[in-house]
């Protein structure tokens, strides 16, 4: 159901990764990063099929049973494989038998409502589960899984046959016939209330016990041959026919829990009042009113700040500055996210967007192993050369606090160097420090042609406001503030 998904996976999925894009979905990194599209056209259709699964609670509740057929489809499938022909199949008529229910949804959601959906795709899926239904194959297949079911649900008893030597032990033992009555024990409930075809046994029913192999062996080879007569030749056919359907069908499992979970998220978060909208494409990103879902976690969605992000063709790198836990990397997560939502085909958390799609996004959010034998600036100088020898002209880096592990001078320095690199690939950059210094290269960052804006987390009257706003800070990072809040100015 998905088209023109994007060749750089592994990248995407470190990113999904580090910004915790995986447990707010609640799917796998590596699943999710396979829907990731650089096509815009792809985006517009999966904004159309998400539209349409939220809005309809019908058609996403038989998309919803569809991911539970198809995994117990799957789990029939895995038992398959390890058993002998009887259970065989019964196994393959369960789970053609479970197709044919699939069938049905789709084919009963196309004739509600494939007149209102959005989705062209979405309607053409349902509509060729629609077709099939009305074939006569299908129609057969269904046909014979009823009768086999009700030939095989007849079953309640058996009739025995026992030859016997001379000292009346028993020497040959056979099946009879097959009942469609279950025997009951012979005493006055039974004779009043049971009706007269009832079969009633000549002595007590006792509990059987499994000590007798050859009765055993006698009772599933007969009931092995009972099934076998019950199948059609036809039937057998078209249920090795419909397994390779249903094969085809499951090979969607994991666009169907893909797009179940994303409809779930946004239904959820919709209700305790959060916003979401779905974006337009363009060449420029600008977003109003964004904010990180991942706060909702702890926070009510009236009480968390929202923000702009904006990145243009001549402004394609921000230096945010600003004070220490004032908002700095919720924001840089916050940009990351919404990226991640657009190029999914989902909406955005913010009030309204347009974005433009990146081939690859790189963050560096990752924690330094001090135990490492190496300084934690030698590590991160080695992640960031990674990422740079990736990058290109549309690619988007989230470095959070880099280069801190030294220097406040050296680090501003290595930064500064970093970011040169990255505005002579035109990349895209946010760039998030508390190196201050940083600030007074960025007169020099714009002689060389493409802009760096510079922007920083406001504080007011000391107390911090979580809003981004463009401009240089007033080059303080309000550490004392923290400080004194946890008791440490002991001088004071």
């Amino acid at each position: 159901m998905f088209d023109n998904c994007s060749i750089f996976k592994n990248i995407w999925e470190k990113a999904i990764k580090e910004l915790n894009f995986d447990s707010l979905i609640g799917i796998k990194s590596e699943i999710i990063a396979r829907y990731i599209t650089e096509d815009y056209n792809e985006i517009i259709e999966r904004q159309k099929i998400i539209s349409d699964l939220e809005k309809n609670d019908y058609l996403f509740d038989v998309f919803s049973r569809l991911i539970v057929n198809i995994e117990t489809i799957n789990s029939i499938r895995k038992k398959i494989e390890s058993i002998d022909s009887v259970e065989r199949i019964l196994y393959r008529i369960r789970d053609t038998k479970v197709f044919v229910d699939c069938v049905e949804m789709l084919a009963t959601a196309y004739e509600k409502f494939s007149t209102t959906l959005q989705s062209k795709r979405l309607s053409f899926y349902l509509e060729s589960y629609y077709e099939l239904s009305k074939t006569e194959k299908f129609t057969g297949v269904k046909q014979y899984i009823l009768e086999f079911d009700t030939v095989i649900c007849d079953i309640k008893s058996i009739n025995l046959a026992v030859n016997l030597n001379a000292e009346f032990a028993p020497t040959e033992i056979g099946i009879i016939s097959f009942n469609k009555e279950f025997y009951l024990a012979d005493n006055i409930f039974s004779r009043v209330f049971s009706s007269s075809s009832s079969p009633h046994p000549v002595t007590p029913l006792v509990k059987y016990t499994k000590e007798n192999t050859a009765l055993d062996n006698s009772i599933y080879l007969s009931i092995n041959d009972y099934i076998k007569k019950a199948l059609k030749k036809k039937m057998t056919e078209l249920l090795f026919e419909f397994e390779s359907m249903t094969s085809g069908f499951m090979e969607i499992k994991d666009e169907l829990l893909f797009l179940g979970k994303c409809v779930q998220f946004i239904k959820q978060y919709r209700m305790i009042g959060a916003y979401f909208s779905f974006p337009k494409t363009g060449e420029k990103t600008s977003i109003e009113g964004a904010y990180n879902p991942l706060l909702l976690k702890t926070i009510e969605y009236n009480r968390i700040v929202k923000n702009d992000i904006s990145f243009s063709e001549s402004a394609r790198i921000i230096i945010l500055t600003g004070a220490n836990a004032g908002g700095k990397s919720i924001y840089l997560r916050t940009v990351g996210i919404i990226q991640l939502f657009f190029q999914l085909g989902m909406p955005v958390p913010a009030f309204s967007a347009i974005i433009k799609t990146r081939d690859k996004l790189f963050t560096d959010f990752s924690k330094k192993n001090l135990e490492n034998s190496e300084s934690s600036f030698v590590e991160e100088c080695k992640l960031v050369r990674t990422i740079i020898d990736e990058i290109g002209s549309n690619s988007m880096i989230l470095f959070d606090e880099a280069f801190s592990s030294t220097s406040s001078a050296d680090g501003s320095e290595v930064a500064f160097n970093v970011l040169r690199f990255i505005q002579k690939k035109s990349a895209y950059c946010l760039f998030s420090t508390h190196l201050h210094e940083l600030s007074n290269y960025i007169d020099k960052l714009n002689t060389y042609g493409q802009t760096v804006i510079p922007a920083h987390v406001d504080v007011s009257n000391g107390k911090r406001t979580y809003k981004v706003i463009l401009g240089s800070d007033d080059g303080f990072s309000h550490a004392f503030d923290i400080a004194r809040r946890y008791g440490l100015l002991f001088l004071e």
